[in-house]
């Protein structure tokens, strides 16, 4: 059989789901192809093991592979493109389109392995090893309270770093969560890097993604910022109120069916999108 090495230099979740679903799309289109995966080793933990473990892709992970004993290598599998001058180069080609983030990886994937792999929008990488959760009242789901560090896990000093502009913030949060709680429970999910919102009912934290799924398949809704977390829930048909800052984010890269876009300019925008 061929053998794949798909090669990642991110840690970032969100990157790692949409990679997960590029290579499920290998699993369906090329059947005879055994897949590999690897990541650089100062980019290796446990959350990213938990995605390439355990979800619907058959693959193995391993440590130091060498490209030359693979038939194909993709070595930045994965990646959307370069960022260039204030947006994304090739983003004309989304916001004209309304194509999903992972069609344009697919295109980088064929350039560099040779392959030609189609994009099939219903295809997504889903875990495998979803654990029930029960609330006693209905609640929404809150995977973060701002994100408060940047891609070098130093925290945001609020001037644009590739980071600063992703985030709602903090106190939005707050806020936003002392309007929501007078609807609903609030069950707060993530990393446990992230500040505590006051507000949350039960506090869910550093939890395997099987557990965290389970938490938010349950919820009336869930609300937060683009991360690894809204593109888990796009992934398994989660509704998802994602708020997007601006920056290098834009709402057609990412276009899940049950996600719906609010523009995070004001925390009054994102409360009429709310409808509360």
């Amino acid at each position: 059989m061929k053998t794949l090495l798909a090669f990642r230099h991110n840690d970032g979740i969100g990157d790692w789901m949409m990679t997960m679903s590029i290579l499920k799309m290998v699993n369906l289109q090329y059947p005879d192809i055994l897949i590999d995966v690897g990541m650089e080793q100062y980019y290796e933990s446990q959350a990213i093991h938990d995605v390439v473990d355990n979800m619907d892709v058959i693959c193995r992970r391993v440590s130091n592979p060498d490209p030359d004993e693979y038939d194909y290598y993709c070595g930045k599998v994965g990646s959307w493109g370069e960022w260039r001058g204030g947006e994304w180069r090739g983003a004309e080609k989304v916001r004209g389109g309304r194509r999903h983030l992972i069609k344009g990886m697919i295109e980088n994937f064929n350039l560099e392995t040779d392959l030609n792999l189609q994009y099939d929008q219903k295809v997504l990488a889903q875990f495998t090893n979803i654990v029930p959760f029960n609330h006693y009242k209905p609640y929404i789901v809150i995977p973060s309270c701002g994100r408060q560090y940047g891609g070098d896990g130093k925290r945001l000093s609020g001037e644009y770093d590739g980071w600063a502009t992703k985030t709602f913030g903090e106190k939005r949060f707050a806020e936003l969560a002392k309007r929501i709680k007078k609807h609903y429970d609030i069950i707060q999910v993530g990393a446990s890097i992230e500040p505590i919102l006051d507000e949350a009912n039960r506090i869910i934290m550093g939890r395997s993604f099987g557990e965290v799924v389970g938490v938010m398949r349950g919820a009336e809704f869930c609300i937060g910022e683009v991360n690894g977390l809204m593109h888990l829930a796009g992934h398994h048909g989660i509704k998802y109120y994602a708020i997007y800052c601006g920056g290098s984010e834009h709402p057609e890269f990412t276009s899940y069916e049950n996600q719906v876009p609010t523009w995070g300019i004001s925390l009054d925008s994102v409360l009429v999108t709310l409808s509360i």
